[in-house]
């Protein structure tokens, strides 16, 4: 006879001896999100997460999917901090642009006898100035897509053999790419909040010989680690993701969202 508990475990949290075990036997799989935001956190935010990752070195692992969806998308985001530069030095320069237009449609020096914002505006010049300097010193600094990659170069050291193997045919893909037109159909976790991805236009992409879509990204990387765990015949995993999407999160609406933790459907899964 099963008790509740065992009945239906995926609604219930780990015990702290659990946790314990957890903690102390778990490797620690990486998602395509962290990897990337190491590309877009401040530098010490990326060096912080970087150190921890390095004294992890010997409990880590991703999916091969993990590994070609960062491969993919690298430079784009490295393309996109680099637009950011731009966009910052477009809003300061409208900004200030904007503030001048309305100081000289009220006429200050001509209608008002004690306002005059002139020193204002050169105090706010000289912010400006300064702050524009450091902007392109910093972009100077910043890792772009032609130049030398730090974090690249330490993440190849870091997951030397500790990348899962390709799909080894298209029948592999496409068995999970079925199998979530039907999960994705009836809001099986996860990745079914992409399912609209294909919407607008194709999203198919070719690598190694074998075609994915990237709608189901996150149910592959989902499948890559359950073969691992049952190959590897582990017990312990903590998979670490920056998705916030209810295709992952456990999230209640009461009084406002509030996220209770991972879908129970995937624990049990």
């Amino acid at each position: 006879r099963v008790n509740m508990k065992e009945q239906f475990k995926g609604y219930y949290n780990l015990s702290n001896s659990e946790f314990e075990e957890l903690w102390d036997n778990a490797i620690f799989i990486f998602d395509t999100n962290v990897l990337l935001n190491l590309y877009r956190y401040q530098s010490s935010t990326r060096d912080s997460l970087l150190s921890v990752m390095e004294k992890l070195k010997d409990k880590i692992w991703i999916p091969y999917h993990v590994g070609l969806e960062f491969q993919r998308n690298r430079l784009t985001v490295i393309a996109e901090q680099h637009k950011r530069f731009v966009e910052v030095q477009s809003i300061i320069e409208n900004s200030i642009s904007t503030m001048m237009n309305e100081f000289n449609t009220l006429q200050l020096k001509n209608r008002h006898s004690h306002i005059n914002p002139d020193k204002l505006i050169d105090d706010i010049r000289k912010l400006q100035s300064d702050f524009l300097t450091e902007l392109t010193a910093l972009e100077e600094k910043s890792i772009n897509v032609n130049s030398e990659d730090e974090i690249l170069d330490r993440l190849d050291k870091l997951f030397k053999d500790k990348v899962g193997n390709p799909p080894e045919k298209q029948e592999d893909i496409i068995k999970i790419s079925s199998e979530g037109e039907t999960r994705y159909k009836f809001n099986i976790p996860p990745g079914y909040k992409d399912s609209g991805k294909d919407d607008k236009a194709p999203d198919e992409f070719t690598y190694g010989g074998i075609t994915y879509k990237r709608k189901f990204g996150d149910l592959i990387i989902w499948k890559q680690i359950i073969n691992h765990a049952l190959k590897e015949k582990l017990k312990n995993i903590i998979f670490i993701t920056d998705d916030a999407k209810a295709d992952w999160w456990w999230k209640i609406n009461s009084n406002g969202p509030k996220t209770i933790g991972v879908r129970p459907e995937l624990k049990d899964e």
